[in-house]
């Protein structure tokens, strides 16, 4: 398995216009993902790869978890954000 720090996407909209939510965690993957590929995730969601990114790490380096990969989600409707935050997904800023 590959630790890969995935980040997903939502259209949120309000009373003072449209905004991009974004919410992350580390998982695992089987392998790296291609564009458009669906992943399913346990809140149920079948969402679409957007991208990704491969990240170089220095070597030799301190134990810990240190994800090589990123994996971008395509945008999703505002309804599977609350979903997505009780199966455990956190804001950016904090993964």
């Amino acid at each position: 398995m590959i630790a890969a720090r995935i980040v997903r996407r939502f259209n949120v909209r309000d009373n003072t216009g449209s905004r991009l939510v974004e919410l992350a965690r580390v998982c695992d993957v089987p392998a790296v993902p291609y564009d458009r590929m669906i992943l399913v995730f346990e809140d149920g969601a079948e969402v679409s790869v957007a991208g990704t990114r491969m990240h170089a790490w220095a070597s030799p380096r301190e134990p810990g978890v240190y994800p090589g990969l990123e994996i971008k989600m395509a945008s999703e409707p505002a309804d599977k954000l609350e979903g997505a935050l009780a199966a455990g997904w956190a804001p950016v800023s904090d993964v």
